[in-house]
């Protein structure tokens, strides 16, 4: 089954999600900093990656940003969850490939990543 990477600096947010997408069947990696995520993309070669948008440090437009310019990653699948920067989100064109608001609803959630793999 696929692999995700998940980066949100909530743990309570990483720790649901690994468990909803290991019922799954997902291999999950979870980091709670978009600055270890690119430390684990030096180790991990995921199928998706999931993330939060307000973090410290780099948010998740800078991540994405650093994704998409790695010439492994820049196809990468990337999901962004946002609580109320949907509209600062969606001006960033290209960098997500999907984006979805918190509080999110898990059974869209999982229905958005099977679609994406």
């Amino acid at each position: 089954m696929a692999t995700l990477l998940i980066v949100d600096d909530e743990y309570v947010i990483t720790e649901i999600l690994e468990c909803i997408f290991e019922d799954e069947g997902y291999t999950v990696v979870k980091t709670v900093s978009a600055v270890n995520a690119l430390k684990v993309l030096d180790c991990v070669r995921p199928d998706l990656v999931i993330t939060d948008f307000m973090m410290p440090v780099m948010n998740g437009v800078e991540l994405a940003i650093a994704i998409r310019a790695h010439p492994v990653f820049h196809q990468l699948p990337i999901v962004l969850m946002t609580g109320g920067a949907a509209d600062q989100a969606q001006a960033t064109s290209g960098l997500f490939t999907k984006i979805v608001t918190k509080p999110f609803d898990v059974k869209a959630m999982i229905q958005t990543i099977q679609s994406l793999l």
